[in-house]
């Protein structure tokens, strides 16, 4: 997280920038030493920076979970992943499967100490790039007309043919400009450059832009209004041209974009439509400096937050969501007026996503909705600020656009009733769980293991490592350390297919499962243990619950921990009595007390004599004499 390479990235795409060092099912890739990602410390409750230990890639077959919370938030990962969970005595870790409505996940809402930059050198940028070779420098005063005598005979000949070019036109390439200042002959402060990649009356920009106040307003528009395009000119000449397309009458706005480019030496063209004013920049080093230097991305539906967005002080970072709210941003009056609403739009989800954590850096914490806009093919997301402390924060945001409307409504309010859908804590708000879905997936998953255990997620989510206890934990340091763990990922693949095997035997013989009441006998992780962490019973019932079927279970030792994780499920006093009236019975964990039932009495207490022995206790022609449909699992029924 160094200055200026602060982003928001997936982990697909950290995964494709590293080296892969394993071949095999899970494919592990080297990380940078310096790479690190924003990190929660759960000793002191602060945010941090982590280091990346290890990215890795693998096929997954199995449930996903997403967890929707409260704000439009949501969490999409495998069932068996680590969920952080508020508490009252702190935190708690749960596998997603264990997480059920009510339950708090928590939101980023400060960030960590980072590195800071008070300017972006383009001269410093550009090297080793692509571009390099094509980009002049010129100066500003005559400071290369005035120094040529000094270094003239330093021009090496067999590569510049007309040296004296650079004393008429006070002009050079930029890696003969390199050149000669690393040779000492040659020393014209940065400041005083300019850079171009056309000869005759080309689009020059500063060499230095500074970090201030200017250059995150500027990022804001054009995360709202601006475009990339290229083409290509005469004798295939690369052109390309940055636009800001605002509405005519948004005058504040076009002023304030035509002085920032000017103050960095840019010139622009106006282009009038009916309504609408473009401001366009023909300039291939001002593209790169928006596309591939900050990463904006080049249209409305590839758009995400500048890579400077968090390591600027909080006041800059209120520029660019100034700047962002002047064309994508509105404000609706709700409740006849009597109320409002800000509301920023795009179709990007990770610039929404890194929009909403923007926000929260700043004592914010937005919603985020989906919508279909009008004459749109594309959903569009929704930032939506609302209640009166976080509106009167946010007053200014457009400027004089509003004010007059904002400053009445907010006037008017009759009680300054607190946000709903979250809780503010010290450095994190808390969000509610309101609903979890579960779906059957064959798909690529990817994990990343960092120093602190933690990793901030999408709008800024605060998330546990992807790796969990126990056979998982044991494969990935297997890898980690050159080993080839065959028969663990063999264990991993067993265990996980197991419980997939126990639903769909379950559907087999019920049919559907909607509206079926299930007995479970079992709910611990394995026997003689309370310990109901990454437990497959969990995992079956809640499947089993999303897809609309009752349980009773019942566990010798383990209800109290289950009922802590678990919601919607009757616990029983008994074995007999979980089996009591149910449409089919699973055994999940081979208790010893399971082994001794009086499986005659089970049969007749059970609506349909329907058993599922997810650990092969029973003899299955014994139960096939007592009336039972019996299904094992890897014995070919």
């Amino acid at each position: 997280m160094n200055s200026p390479h602060v982003a928001t990235e997936s982990l697909e795409k950290l995964f494709a920038e590293a080296g892969q060092s394993f071949q095999g099912d899970v494919v592990q890739v080297k990380v940078p030493a310096h790479r690190r990602v924003l990190a929660f410390d759960l000793n002191t409750g602060k945010p941090t920076l982590a280091d990346v230990r290890a990215v890795t890639r693998r096929a997954y077959n199995g449930t996903m979970v997403t967890l929707q919370t409260s704000m439009g938030r949501s969490l999409r990962v495998t069932a068996d992943h680590p969920i952080i969970v508020r508490a009252e005595s702190g935190f708690k870790i749960v596998p997603a499967c264990s997480v059920v409505p009510g339950d708090q996940l928590m939101a980023l809402c400060e960030l960590p100490h980072v590195e800071s930059t008070s300017a972006l050198n383009l001269i410093e940028l550009l090297q080793g790039t692509s571009l390099d070779a094509e980009v002049y420098v010129s100066a500003r005063d005559q400071s290369f007309a005035e120094q040529y005598a000094r270094f003239a005979k330093y021009i090496p000949a067999d590569t510049y043919r007309y040296p004296h070019d650079i004393k008429r036109s006070n002009r050079m390439p930029l890696w003969l400009f390199r050149q000669l200042t690393e040779q000492g002959v040659l020393d014209v402060p940065t400041e005083r450059l300019q850079l171009y990649t056309a000869k005759g009356a080309a689009t020059k920009i500063n060499a230095v832009i500074p970090v201030d106040a200017d250059l995150m307003r500027l990022c804001g528009y054009y995360l709202a209004e601006g475009y990339i395009s290229c083409d290509t000119g005469r004798a295939g000449a690369i052109r390309e041209r940055v636009g800001f397309s605002f509405n005519a009458n948004e005058t504040a706005y076009i002023d304030d974009v035509k002085r920032i480019l000017e103050r960095w030496g840019l010139k622009y063209i106006e282009r009038h439509g009916t309504r609408t004013l473009s401001i366009v920049v023909s300039s291939r080093v001002f593209a790169y400096l928006l596309r591939d230097v900050l990463q904006f991305g080049t249209r409305s539906n590839d758009k995400a937050l500048p890579r400077l967005a968090f390591n600027v002080a909080p006041e800059w970072r209120y520029e660019l969501v100034r700047g962002a709210f002047s064309g994508d941003g509105a404000v609706t009056a709700v409740q006849d007026g009597k109320n409002l609403m800000f509301e920023y739009a795009t179709v990007s989800k990770p610039l929404a996503d890194g929009m909403a954590l923007l926000l929260q850096t700043l004592g914010i914490v937005p919603s985020i909705r989906t919508r279909w806009m009008n004459k749109s093919k594309q959903m569009a997301y929704i930032v939506r600020i609302s209640g009166y402390a976080q509106l009167d924060a946010l007053r200014d945001v457009f400027g004089e656009k509003h004010r007059a409307k904002i400053d009445s409504v907010l006037a008017g309010y009759q009680r300054h009733i607190r946000q709903r859908g979250f809780t503010r804590a010290d450095t994190y708000a808390t969000l509610t769980v309101q609903d979890v879905r579960y779906e059957e997936v064959n798909t690529t998953v990817y994990s990343l293991e960092t120093s602190t255990g933690t990793l901030i997620a999408a709008s800024g989510l605060i998330c546990h490592n992807c790796f969990p206890k126990d056979v998982k934990a044991l494969t990935w340091m297997a890898e980690v350390n050159g080993c080839h763990p065959q028969l663990l990922r063999a264990v991993m693949d067993i265990n996980r297919d197991q419980r997939l095997l126990v639903i769909a035997k379950l559907r087999e013989l019920l049919g559907t499962v909607r509206g079926k009441t299930i007995a479970v006998w079992g709910l611990a992780f394995k026997p003689n243990t309370d310990d109901v962490r990454e437990a497959p019973a969990l995992d079956i019932i809640h499947i089993l619950q999303s897809e609309g079927a009752r349980i009773r279970a019942y566990d010798p030792v383990a209800m109290e921990n289950a009922r802590r994780v678990t919601s919607g499920v009757t616990f029983c006093e008994s074995a007999y009595a979980a089996a009591e009236g149910a449409d089919a019975l699973v055994l999940v964990t081979e208790w010893n007390e399971f082994k001794q039932m009086d499986m005659a009495r089970v049969a007749n207490a059970l609506k349909q004599k329907i058993l599922v022995d997810g650990r092969n206790v029973y003899e299955p022609d014994k139960m096939r004499e007592l009336g039972f449909v019996y299904r094992g699992i890897g014995r070919g029924y």
